[in-house]
């Protein structure tokens, strides 16, 4: 990770080129609410993709001579604050289909239902399903079948809804961010099935209470912040990225 002397821009490694985030980070608040603010100030959310890129680089890097290690820990312990770290991979739910994965940071217009969380009627449905169809290229799709709930690193690495969710080399970090952290059961909070459709958002946080901790990949059919939370954070990303 390279920092600027400003501290405001940070690099890290994705996909074999650079990605640049904002520090510090937006929230806490709900996801619709830090992803308002996030557009107010012209920025779009980090994807799964890019969250988990930018949560490896903190876990790894911190004995580079290019890093700040305060931000670093910083950016690791937002992951068990409140709802964790929030992002604009959001996942379309369709009964007796699958689950088609895509990020919702503006490169599909989707009109009035960006930002929709939730179920979805006919109409909805048939008109995000065309709007994807599109953009192929930016979509990821897996069948129902797919293991939730606790599962080894290995099996998080070999999981179709997280590989269509943070691509291989995501499901690779996640699983060796699970091992930094001593978690031998990284958890899967998502449905295997619906009876309606729906789309849900997805966040990354991790357990501190337990032992060893929980790496808990989540997705969300709605906003609602439970028991107290103040919400989650997330990643600002410069529109040029």
């Amino acid at each position: 990770m390279r920092s600027k002397k400003q501290q405001i821009e940070l690099t890290v490694e994705h996909l074999g080129r650079e990605l640049t985030h904002l520090f510090p980070f937006h929230g806490p608040d709900s996801y619709l609410e830090v992803r308002a603010k996030l557009n107010e100030n012209g920025f779009t959310m980090a994807t799964m993709p890019q969250v988990v890129s930018i949560i490896y680089d903190a876990c790894f890097t911190k004995q580079s001579t290019l890093f700040d290690t305060e931000q670093a820990e910083e950016i690791i312990s937002l992951t068990y604050k409140n709802s964790g770290i929030y992002t604009a991979s959001k996942s379309l739910w369709i009964p007796d289909e699958g689950v088609k994965v895509f990020p919702d940071d503006d490169s599909i217009p989707l009109g009035a239902f960006t930002n929709k969380i939730g179920k979805l009627t006919q109409m909805e449905l048939s008109f995000i399903l065309e709007q994807l169809k599109k953009h192929p290229d930016s979509v990821n799709q897996t069948d129902f079948g797919f293991k939730t709930g606790e599962m080894s690193p290995l099996e998080l690495t070999t999981n179709s809804y997280v590989k269509a969710l943070v691509g291989e080399e995501g499901a690779e970090k996640l699983a060796e961010i699970s091992s930094r952290h001593h978690c031998t059961k990284p958890y899967l909070s998502a449905s295997n099935k619906v009876k309606k459709p729906l789309i849900t958002d997805s966040n990354l946080f991790f357990y501190s209470g337990f032992c060893p901790d929980v790496v808990n990949v989540r997705s969300r059919d709605n906003d609602k912040l439970e028991g107290g939370s103040l919400g989650g954070y997330a990643f600002a990303i410069p529109v040029e990225n």
